[in-house]
């Protein structure tokens, strides 16, 4: 049963934490019912009457400030988010900063997830140390941060990356150290499978060698934008998938003159150096002879599209 808050306007009800409640086997799914989120249910239970709200203000031990408490209790659904908004006010420490940011229409995005990854505080004192206050709030009053997913990122790591995330933070541009530690950070590995170059071959004055790491993926897919005149869905080489293959071609001075895309044993597509044509120095025989080879055949359609 949906407890029933008396006193409050819509605004109100719209910021309530409902959760759905999933029917039991022999119930009726209809109609939906909603309870509160069992996280929410202590506070939720001393928010129930309007006039009780200056009282729990107080309780939570929020900022003595009449400017926030004017604007809390007129906003009452903040309240739900008491515990998050003490500890934050207690990172910022500056009651008029701290009143901008509760105006700020974006803000309420992060408010949300700092209660669901409460956690993100550790990461919060830390960008505060480092970054200082006015920083911090840029981030929490903008749509387009990603500080809690930085937060979550950073509780999780090892001390190494978190030593890196702060060398980030410190020496590049907050907004992008926060999303390279939201991501994580990336480093080469080996595709998938074992045995990875079982198929490398030298057919004549060429080299051919599987695409076998990240690294050489994201080497090959700069190679395709500067050397080739690939389209845009021909640039990105996937090196995660059994069933897409990706090869370098190398002429005799090991300088890559093709890349050749393999999807379930078949040659799909050929990608050549803009400068270097198929039917010239044994490029094509190399390719047709290596197909043989290693057991792959050529795409119906392949040759037809590179002649175009």
């Amino acid at each position: 049963m949906e407890q029933l808050f008396i006193g409050y306007d819509k605004d109100f009800y719209d910021a309530i934490p409902y959760v759905k409640v999933e029917p039991g086997p022999n119930e009726d799914p209809y109609p939906q019912r909603w309870a509160i989120e069992p996280s929410f249910v202590e506070i939720a239970s001393k928010l129930l009457f309007q006039k009780n709200n200056a009282k729990v203000y107080e309780e939570y031990g929020m900022p003595d400030d009449d400017e926030i408490r004017g604007f809390i209790l007129g906003h009452p659904e903040f309240l739900f988010y008491a515990p998050e908004l003490k500890k934050l006010f207690d990172l910022i420490k500056d009651a008029r900063i701290f009143a901008e940011l509760l105006r700020n229409p974006f803000f309420s995005i992060h408010l949300v997830e700092l209660h669901r990854f409460e956690g993100t505080f550790i990461f919060f004192k830390f960008f505060l140390e480092v970054r200082g206050v006015e920083a911090l709030v840029e981030e929490l009053a903008s749509v387009y941060s990603c500080i809690i997913d930085a937060g979550m990122s950073y509780c999780a790591m090892s001390a190494d990356a978190k030593r890196r995330a702060a060398d980030l933070l410190r020496n590049i541009d907050a907004r992008d150290a926060l999303k390279q530690i939201a991501r994580g950070f990336i480093y080469s590995n080996a595709a998938l499978g074992l045995n990875r170059h079982e198929k490398d071959r030298v057919m004549g004055k060429h080299t051919i060698e599987r695409i076998a790491s990240t690294r050489e993926g994201e080497n090959a897919e700069q190679w395709i934008k500067d050397n080739t005149r690939a389209e845009d869905d021909e640039i990105y080489v996937a090196v995660y998938f059994f069933d897409f293959q990706y090869y370098w071609v190398y002429n005799e001075r090991r300088l890559p003159v093709a890349i050749l895309k393999i999807i379930d044993g078949k040659l799909t597509n050929i990608i050549t150096d803009r400068d270097v044509s198929l039917t010239e120095n044994g490029l094509l025989t190399a390719i047709l002879n290596w197909l043989l080879d290693v057991g792959y055949s050529m795409g119906k359609d392949t040759l037809k599209e590179e002649g175009e």
